[in-house]
């Protein structure tokens, strides 16, 4: 089973909508409402064989964690 790009793209999506460095949220509160998004994503997608996308999905949500943190 392969993740569509779309797909990916609509998550990424989801992600930057949460991760918003103008948004009055504080760490601790973004990273539990994308904890839910991602367990939930990974739930749906985890029998895919895309290990090396979910690598990559990582790496850039840890990015924009990081980006968010600079901001505050």
């Amino acid at each position: 089973m392969i993740i569509h790009p779309e797909i990916i793209q609509n998550f990424k999506d989801r992600v930057r909508e949460i991760t918003k460095r103008t948004q009055g949220r504080n760490l601790e509160g973004v990273i539990q409402k994308l904890n839910s998004v991602i367990r939930g994503w990974s739930n749906y997608f985890g029998i895919a064989n895309c290990k090396r996308i979910f690598k990559e999905l990582m790496a850039w949500i840890r990015r924009r964690l990081r980006m968010k943190k600079m901001k505050e």
